[in-house]
This record gives C-alpha cells, structure tokens and sequence, in this order.
C-alpha cells in the first residue's frame, strides 16, 4: 500500500507519482554445507508513471505504460552453522556478506492494467507492474488495487 498523485489529460493520458513499501517473504537456501537465510525484507519503490488508458468514453478501460524510478531492497543475511564471512572465506564458499544489506538503484519497467470509472470522480484500477524484468528474474512483479479520487477537474 501507499500513496498516489496523478494528473490525467482527456481520460487518456495519465502522469502519476507513486509510493510501494512491501514486507517480502524470508527465504533461505543451501550452498555446499552451508545454509544462508535472508530476513527482515523489506522493499520500496518510488514510481513516476506514464500511463495510455484506450477508449476514453468508455466506463471500462485497458490501461499501458511505463515507470521509472528507485528501488530499496533491505534484508538481514546470516549463514549457518557458521558467520557469512567464515562461509565465504572457505574454499568454493558462497561469498555472500552477512548482516543487514541495502540495496538501491535505479528502476524501469511496464504497466498493464484496467481501469473502471466508478462514478464521476471514482476510478478504480487493476494493474500488473513488471520492473527490472531483465535483472530480476521476474521477481519484481507487482499486482496493485488503485483506488482513485479526483479532487479538481478542469472544464
């Protein structure tokens, strides 16, 4: 969950500043003898995107588009039976650094979703992002709820 801002220009095209903070599954997995656990992992992305909704006059629209933005994965790695910098120092070891690791870059990817005109000045959206498809394996796949209210409209 978090916060949205968006301008929209004719029902068609849409400018959005967007906010996702995620709490992610703990995971672990083995190298050799040892076992590496990653806990505490938290994502966040901050989102500026470009969206194309098609039939503009309808009440249901398909929705595409583009973002860009930063992403902050945080987690907390231990390694067992022994510390990360043991395991990594062994011969053929994992090299993985234990304790709390950041990670923040850059971030692009596509939007494609539906668009529902609730009423005048509802919209609800439902919409898939796929970001970093080509670095991530696929594991920065969102599935979101929009729920919109328009507070000014130009005439």
């Amino acid at each position: 969950m978090g916060p949205v801002a968006s301008a929209e220009w004719r029902r068609r095209v849409a400018l959005r500043i967007r906010y996702v903070a995620v709490d992610l599954e703990e995971d672990a997995f083995t190298f050799g003898v040892f076992t590496i656990r990653r806990q505490g992992r938290r994502g966040q992305l901050l989102l500026g995107e470009l969206l194309y909704e098609f039939r503009p006059r309808s009440r249901i629209q398909p929705v595409v588009g583009v973002s860009l933005g930063r992403r902050v994965f945080q987690d907390v790695t231990t390694c067992e039976p022994v510390s990360c910098a043991e395991a990594s120092a062994s011969p053929g070891g994992p090299g993985v650094f234990g304790g709390v690791l950041k990670n923040s870059r850059f971030t692009a990817g596509g939007i494609a979703g539906l668009s529902v005109r609730a009423g005048e000045r509802v919209t609800i959206q439902a919409m898939f992002g796929f970001h970093d498809l080509w670095q991530e394996h696929g594991e920065t796949v969102e599935g979101a709820v929009l729920l919109s209210i328009s507070v000014w409209r130009s005439r």
